[in-house]
């Protein structure tokens, strides 16, 4: 007589011979009308084998829904309805119905469609019953067993042996191993002809993915991912099923037992890292997993672990965060600093409105740190030049130079890391009053705290000569005076009337009954703010068609620089 294991490997082969049918034998069928719950009687739907389930299961003061494989020491979940949103309270009801397939019920709330069939009732088909299969995948029949609706063609973190990842498709990370709610990465195909990973809510382009993989091949077109029931992960043609190239396979199990039933799966786990594991059964028994590849070899910060405005790095081969000089944690993670977000320990500055913004910033230098995303300007410049120029462009916030070349960046600083490409240099501008560590010379980076270094010498010697020429500033605006004065006397012709609400002086008597004043009075204001002395509160262009087109409020503007009666 054939073993068990060897009776369920039959079962899996079958199972996957067709997938738009239901199991020769239809004695483990789930019929109409039967409920589930997470506190009563019932609280789950079996596969024949006992090795899946599909129902309600604790997550953290509450439950959701979703099919697990039952492991030692704890279940191993596999699929989560609605990962965005899972959690659902102890009197939630799920019933399976002819009409809407499977209906949420839960105290004083509107039934919940669980599974989207609203094209049953445009083709007037019916739900007459549905099954957990050996294979993982939960599916809805039709009355003729022609499957409806599956688990497999809506995955939630992994893929199991028998799925496919087709066009369209996507894996979303969990939160962590108990918390099943979306996590932090995507793992999808792009439009570009690659298989990508990469964090959530990020464009997935070429400098957003952390892991790609080409999807198409000359001659076959787009290929889909697959895992095969005997553990084989490859890209494979849709149409004719032929494999491409296998990414791994299960040639490196290290303990293969002939008694033994592997069951496998491919999972987009919490720390961004997409794995092919393999779960070992004699009989029903859990009896161990081994994990067969993995995306990412080598350095761990490869994956954007690190939030906005932070960087990563490694101690004792633990995944690290830390915030950029002059930047603090927006909330405590506790001892796990991954997926740190980092905000300015200051205030937001009025940088344009200052008349020389170097006065107000240092240059702080990291050395073996980079950071991800998209310069906003790349200039071929001198070091120097480079850190002045930032300095003085109120948009930048910080750059990153290497072989003669600076890239500018705004805020925030996305995916940074440590590096030990020591031809790049990174430099984060800081308020000047926010000084770390000043010395005149550069200090080796230690894993925990970037090296920072200002040259006080030579801002104290640009400190002088800029009070210098002011001296000479002010020296020659005094002898400009007497030849300005009269035009400030005009500014100040318009100004008076302005403030005094008399702007009826500065129209015709034989006009005034014309004039739209709410429309004179917006042109006015404008209109001082645009000759203000200092062209650094003057508007821009841009601001000032937005003011004229009233899609944008005008301030009051300030009085003349020079008030003359």
């Amino acid at each position: 007589m054939a073993s068990t294991p060897a009776l369920l490997l039959l079962v899996l082969l079958m199972l996957f011979a067709n997938e738009t049918t239901a199991e020769t034998n239809h004695t483990h069928l789930i019929p109409i009308g039967s409920t589930i719950s997470p506190t009563g009687k019932n609280t789950s739907w079996s596969s024949r084998s006992g090795l899946f389930a599909f129902g309600f299961y604790p997550h953290g003061n509450s439950y959701a829904v979703g099919i697990w494989l039952l492991t030692q020491p704890k279940h191993t979940i596999v699929w989560t309805y609605h990962p965005y949103s899972p959690s659902m309270s102890s009197n939630s009801t799920l019933r399976l119905t002819k009409e809407d397939g499977l209906l949420l019920l839960q105290e004083n709330e509107d039934p919940e469609f669980l599974i989207p069939l609203y094209f049953l009732h445009q083709a007037k088909v019916e739900v007459a019953s549905a099954s957990m299969l050996d294979s993982g995948n939960f599916v809805l029949y039709d009355k003729n067993f022609s499957m409806l609706w599956s688990s497999f063609g809506d995955p939630s973190d992994t893929i199991l042996g028998g799925q496919n990842l087709t066009g369209g498709m996507g894996l979303v990370s969990s939160v962590s191993q108990s918390d099943h709610s979306s996590g932090h990465f995507l793992l999808s195909r792009q439009l570009d002809e690659h298989l990508a990973a990469c964090r959530v809510n990020s464009t997935c382009e070429p400098e957003d993915a952390y892991w790609a993989k080409n999807t198409y091949f000359e001659g076959y077109g787009y290929l889909q991912l697959s895992l095969s029931i005997e553990g084989s992960l490859c890209l494979k043609d849709y149409s004719s099923g032929s494999e491409l190239e296998c990414l791994a396979s299960s040639k490196n199990l290290t303990d293969k037992s002939k008694n033994a039933t592997f069951i496998y799966r491919a999972t987009l786990d919490e720390d961004g890292d997409f794995r092919l594991y393999a779960h070992q059964f004699e009989g029903n028994t859990s009896s161990g997993v081994q994990t067969l590849w993995k995306a990412v070899e080598g350095d761990k910060c490869q994956v954007p672990l690190c939030g906005l405005n932070s960087y990563c790095f490694i101690k004792s081969d633990k995944v690290m965060c830390q915030c950029y000089p002059g930047f603090i944690p927006i909330k405590s993670g506790g001892n796990d600093t991954r997926f740190l977000d980092c905000e300015q320990n200051h205030s937001k500055d009025n940088c344009e409105s200052i008349e020389d913004p170097t006065m107000m910033y240092n240059m702080t230098s990291l050395k073996d740190i980079y950071w991800g995303g998209s310069p906003y300007l790349v200039v071929p410049i001198e070091m120097e030049t480079c850190k002045k120029s930032c300095r003085k462009d109120c948009d930048c916030r910080a750059v990153l130079y290497k072989s003669g070349i600076c890239e500018k960046y705004k805020l925030p600083l996305l995916y940074g890391r440590s590096s030990k490409d020591a031809s790049m240099t990174a430099f984060v501008k800081m308020p000047s009053g926010i000084v770390l560590s000043p010395t005149s010379n550069q200090t080796a980076l230690s894993p925990t705290k970037p090296c920072v270094f200002v040259d006080d010498k030579r801002s104290l010697i640009m400190i002088l000569s800029l009070t210098l020429g002011w001296i000479s500033f002010f020296g020659l605006v005094f002898v400009l005076y007497i030849f300005i004065i009269y035009r400030h006397q005009v500014h100040s012709w318009v100004y008076k009337c302005y403030a005094a609400g008399q702007l009826n002086k500065l129209v015709a008597d034989d006009e005034g009954e014309d004039v739209d004043w709410k429309i004179l009075e917006r042109m006015v204001k404008l209109g001082l703010w645009c000759v203000q002395d200092k062209p650094s509160l003057r508007p821009t262009m841009k601001d000032v068609i937005l003011m004229l087109e009233g899609l944008k409020d005008i301030p009051v503007p300030p009085s003349p620089a020079f008030f003359v009666e």
